[in-house]
């Protein structure tokens, strides 16, 4: 009696493995999968690079703004590049699938190997059992010389080898395949967050389109209507402004520094990616022209909050954790030149933060959001020059939302407002410039 049948065994049993269990066959494999991912790569560069020229366009019409006919081609050049942001969302939705795919193939050929690592090692440890069933006398007197008793032995050691190294290799294999579930999961959320942002941008075409019909039908695509509007509008938005200012003034509030984050502290991220202040807080020479109002002493009123740069379509992104406490649209009121559409959010570090003049609002009153997540997209809804970010930061604990009844352009209209004092500079809050 000897160790060569359960040796025999034992290599047939791993050769019969590999050969057991089927490889999985795949419609397209991972280099066609990869190879489609670099092609919607190239496509979106193009995009990229065509919606960098419409947005240059944009920026000289904007230097031309204050007629109709500039106000028609910025309308049309601006859906011409959401149109463009569309596509850059449909092909990274595409890419994101192509990319869970190839995912798909490494998890399956990782599970084989799994398999077959499995069936290695389960087979080796079969061989070691069967053959420690034998009594050491009994293996000892099997061998006609001692020299093929350990000529026996060092074939034994192969099987040992064999199961330290399949061990390693499962381990490997494991280690690899929850790496790659974790990739897929990952991905998965990136395509849900693609098509949320898919659906919103065409939410802003198609409120591109109602401004455009809008503009036309109240001029009656004349220029001197045009003008007439522009007038009525800075008119309405300096009287909106004097009223919330004079109320807000009203309002006893003493500020408590101790219950907000340090300032410089950078608690907040960006509401924009890749930000260009356009405009900063409180008294700016924009302020001091009147653009907000003035006191009863003649005084203007300052800014208060800060612009930042963003073409309609813009994502705007919640720059803390929180719970939106409004989402607001007061261009229902005709004559109401405010905020337009605005998002109010309260974050646990004490303050609340504003986004208006946003063409779309993508949450409600109630929702949770995450640091990062597209809360809208930029616009000039309200009263606005030009399509921006107006973006403020308060005192959580002062700032109210109630129905504006003491105004006369916005009556019963809600609203955001706080005493003065709570007002606070964002750029206190946000990340260095």
């Amino acid at each position: 009696m000897s160790y060569s049948k359960y040796i025999f065994a034992f290599v047939f049993l791993c050769v019969f493995s590999y050969m057991l269990i089927p490889n999985i066959v795949r419609a397209e494999t991972a280099d066609e999968l990869r190879d489609k991912i670099e092609e919607k790569e190239r496509e979106i560069n193009t995009l990229n690079e065509s919606i960098k020229a419409l947005e240059r366009d944009l920026t000289k019409v904007g230097a031309e703004r204050g007629t109709l006919e500039a106000a028609i081609r910025e309308l049309n050049l601006t859906r011409q590049k959401l149109l463009s942001d569309i596509k850059v969302t449909e092909n990274r939705i595409k890419q994101t699938q192509y990319s869970i795919e190839e995912i798909g193939i490494a998890i399956d050929d990782k599970e084989v190997k799994i398999e077959r690592n499995s069936s290695i090692l389960a087979n080796a440890l079969r061989t070691l059992e069967e053959a420690d069933n034998q009594s050491l006398i009994e293996t000892v007197l099997a061998y006609e010389s001692l020299s093929d008793l350990w000529l026996e032995l060092d074939q034994m050691e192969v099987v040992q080898e064999t199961i330290a190294t399949q061990l390693v290799e499962l381990r490997g294999h494991k280690s690899e395949l929850e790496e790659k579930e974790r990739k897929e999961q990952a991905e998965h959320e990136n395509l849900s967050a693609f098509k949320s942002k898919l659906k919103g941008q065409q939410q802003v075409v198609d409120e591109n389109k109602r401004a455009k019909d809008t503009i036309l039908s109240v001029t009656k695509n004349k220029e001197t209507e045009y003008q007439q509007l522009l007038v009525q509008k800075q008119q309405a938005r300096a009287a909106i402004e004097s009223e919330l200012q004079e109320y807000e003034s009203k309002l006893a509030y003493v500020l408590d520094p101790s219950k907000l984050p340090q300032e410089g502290s950078a608690v907040l991220g960006w509401p924009v990616e890749n930000p260009s202040l356009t405009q900063g807080f409180g008294l700016t020479s924009f302020a001091r022209g009147g653009a907000y109002g003035y006191d009863k002493s003649g005084n203007p009123n300052p800014h208060r909050g800060v612009d930042f740069q963003a073409s309609v379509g813009t994502p705007v992104l919640a720059t803390a954790p929180g719970t939106v406490r409004g989402a607001v649209d007061m261009d229902k009121s005709p004559g109401c030149y405010s905020y337009g559409k605005w998002i109010l959010v309260d974050h646990d570090n004490g303050l609340s933060s504003l986004y208006a003049h946003l063409s779309v609002i993508s949450v409600v009153a109630g929702d949770y959001v995450k640091k990062g997540a597209i809360i809208g997209y930029a616009g000039s809804t309200g009263y606005a020059t030009g399509p921006h970010l107006h973006f403020t930061i308060f005192d959580r604990d002062a700032v109210k939302i109630d129905k504006f009844t003491w105004s006369i352009g916005c009556k019963n209209t809600s609203i955001a407002y706080a005493p003065y004092e709570a007002y606070l500079n964002p750029l206190s809050y946000l990340p260095n410039i």
